[in-house]
């Protein structure tokens, strides 16, 4: 198992972020049923904790084989696949999210976040146990100047030279975290296990790649949109979201269909 917390910074409040990862999520799902990507949502429903009060449990199937990278087809069925995403979401104290393949129990992710206000400076924001901690790697993700490994959607989403007419928010110069007010850190523990033979290595190390790119892509985003959620009401993010609940769209590969997600609380995509 490969462990690495992701602190992700941001020039945003946990509360402003909260209305902005809605935005998020549901315009990029939007956009992606557009492109051909398949997501369905199975369930959604309260859930409560006795430590972290009332969420939201969903659970969803991402239809998304053609986005695997090519040695996967050495051990992939030949019939079409998805991933399960089960999410617990207690917005903004912590989020459990965990991924499995319907054909395997031997490839699965974790991933736990928490958001707080600062620059990332808390050692163990998700108490993780001292076995854990002994084999983490911490990866500090900056949004303006770490670039995404796919330069056609990296020059789309760039934070150089971003700057946000409604908060008077940047542009940020190198040191902007020490300097910007507000920060906050998205904190994400991920944890990829490939329990299988000649593939471990090779499969937690390009499933965190992978990873990399879609939390830095995800959050980007919220930043770059800035403008457009900033001082959007509940009621259109309501309807908003609607739109993702009641749009059908067809399967080619199975001929049935799928629903695009509602979303209104983190749970997809690592829950960026």
């Amino acid at each position: 198992m490969l462990i690495r917390e992701y602190r992700i910074l941001m020039p945003l409040s946990v509360s402003e972020y909260k209305k902005g990862q809605r935005y998020m999520i549901a315009r990029a799902q939007l956009e992606a049923g557009i492109e051909g990507d398949r997501v369905e949502l199975v369930g959604a429903e309260p859930c409560q904790h006795e430590k972290f009060g009332t969420g939201i449990h969903q659970e969803k199937r991402y239809h998304l084989a053609r986005h695997l990278p090519s040695w996967t087809q050495k051990f992939l069925p030949t019939e079409p696949f998805f991933v399960t995403e089960n999410s617990w979401n207690y917005y903004p104290i912590y989020n459990e999210t965990n991924f499995t393949c319907h054909f395997t129990s031997r490839i699965s992710v974790e991933v736990q976040t928490t958001y707080q206000d600062n620059a990332g400076n808390v050692d163990n924001a998700l108490n993780l146990s001292p076995e854990e901690l002994a084999v983490r790697e911490v990866v500090y993700l900056d949004l303006v100047y770490d670039e995404m490994s796919n330069a056609t959607k990296e020059a789309t989403c760039s934070l150089k030279g971003f700057k946000s007419e409604k908060t008077g928010r940047g542009t940020f110069a190198p040191d902007w975290i020490h300097n910007s007010s507000p920060v906050m850190c998205s904190y994400k523990v991920i944890k990829v296990n490939v329990n299988v033979f000649g593939f471990q290595t090779i499969g937690e190390s390009t499933i965190h790649s992978k990873l990399r790119d879609v939390l830095l892509q995800g959050h980007k985003e919220a930043v770059l949109w800035l403008d457009e959620w900033y001082d959007i009401t509940e009621g259109e993010l309501v309807e908003l979201e609607e739109r993702l609940r009641i749009k059908p769209v067809q399967d080619s590969a199975t001929d049935i269909e799928i629903f695009e997600t509602p979303v209104g609380v983190e749970g997809g995509a690592c829950n960026t």
